[in-house]
């Protein structure tokens, strides 16, 4: 089944004149936007959601990367990242994660992500609410993930995270 097709919003393009073809941005690229295709890198600019990641990481400056925004009419409510998100979530199926943002006057900080003290505690204040953790890995992407089985049969992650980081997961 489809929905339909939206252009892409950005436009990821490689200067082959400058790409030295080091994979640089294929590794550390999370949203899989760029493959080798024999002696060139391209990129698949629908995948983008423009992190700039690849720029930082390109030794060569090889990259450019231009935003395309859609035109859509005026309407006080379904403005055009609640429409594509609409969209996104269609094609997917799934709810892409981002803070809920607030209209407060704090600064700006990760996504406009506004944490209340009271509503995370651990343990819990009252039965109706759940513990919170929020992790962020920083640093280059591995390649694979390996897993073992711990002693208590549940599921570790055996794959050095940076820096030097070992999970191991509830069972």
């Amino acid at each position: 089944m489809s929905i339909g097709s939206l252009p892409p919003r950005y436009r990821v393009e490689v200067d082959e004149d400058r790409c030295m073809r080091c994979g640089s941005c294929i590794e550390n690229c999370s949203y899989g936007v760029f493959r080798k295709e024999g002696e060139r890198v391209l990129a698949n600019s629908r995948r983008c959601t423009a992190c700039h990641r690849c720029i930082a990481m390109c030794p060569r400056d090889a990259i450019s990367l231009e935003e395309r925004p859609i035109d859509y009419r005026s309407h006080p409510v379904w403005t055009r990242e609640i429409r594509e998100a609409i969209y996104n979530q269609a094609r997917t199926g799934r709810i892409v994660l981002s803070g809920m943002g607030n209209m407060g006057s704090y600064p700006i900080v990760f996504d406009q992500l506004l944490l209340d003290a009271c509503q995370v505690t651990n343990p819990s204040i009252d039965p109706l609410r759940e513990p919170m953790e929020l992790r962020t890995y920083l640093g280059k992407k591995p390649l694979q993930l390996r897993l073992k089985r711990n002693e208590g049969g549940g599921v570790a992650l055996d794959t050095n995270l940076s820096p030097n980081l070992k999970l191991e997961t509830r069972s």
